[in-house]
């Protein structure tokens, strides 16, 4: 039963992918949808894999404890050096240090004369 959602819903993720190649509809929200749909897929697959298959789970527990973990610190990673990435912005755009500082946005919206978000 579950092979017969896993399946189709590889074959039109791919379907939907080549049309949107050789028709030129490509999007930002099209692939944000795609995006979406595919981590839905890798979750809705280990899901079919930990109800159905539960010994490949116990045996592989711990590579997918390193994998689960290495994808987290990637995670942290990337919201540090975005975190940074804005404080280095903000240094370059204030002309005096500040204490009130909200973030980039509110900087940017101050300087164009708008009011704050």
């Amino acid at each position: 039963m579950f092979t017969w959602v896993l399946v189709p819903a590889l074959l039109s993720d791919i379907a939907d992918g080549l049309i949107a190649r050789i028709f030129h509809l490509q999007s930002k929200l099209g692939a944000l949808l795609d995006s979406i749909g595919d981590t839905l897929l890798l979750f809705a697959s280990a899901y079919g894999i930990w109800v159905f298959h539960p010994e490949i789970i116990e045996k592989h527990t711990a590579a997918g404890v390193v994998l689960i973990g290495a994808w987290l610190l990637y995670a942290a990673v990337a919201v540090s050096v975005l975190g940074n990435l804005e404080e280095l912005v903000l240094l370059v755009l204030l002309p005096e240090w500040r204490s009130d500082v909200r973030g980039l946005p509110w900087v940017l919206r101050e300087r164009r004369g708008g009011a704050a978000p």
